[in-house]
């Protein structure tokens, strides 16, 4: 299993569907130097698939380095995106609550 899939397990497991009560939308993760993949958030579950999804709700780029230091807890998603380490475009509050979702 790639690097960044392990990661995302280990954070599926923080998931918190109580925070994601009416939320329903993919996150799209454009990851130049690795596979791209996509969140599906819907409520009560978050399931992840790699590829391109077609109309995502918000697209974060980076590099694969970045979002595994995300997803490990030891990057602030917030200061990684004031520092211009990560791209955002689509939906700015979905994107900002996307850390919420996942509490350590």
């Amino acid at each position: 299993m790639p690097v960044i899939e392990q990661a995302f397990v280990a954070a599926r497991s923080r998931y918190d569907a109580n925070l994601a009560t009416g939320m329903q939308g993919y996150y799209q993760f454009m990851l130049p130097d690795a596979d791209n993949y996509y969140l599906q958030i819907c409520d009560d579950h978050c399931k992840l698939f790699q590829g391109v999804v077609e109309k995502p709700c918000v697209t974060l780029a980076m590099e694969s380095a970045t979002l595994q230091s995300i997803l490990n807890g030891e990057l602030n998603s917030m200061q990684a995106f004031m520092f211009g380490k990560i791209t955002v475009t689509g939906n700015l509050e979905m994107a900002a609550r996307l850390p919420s979702l996942f509490p350590r």
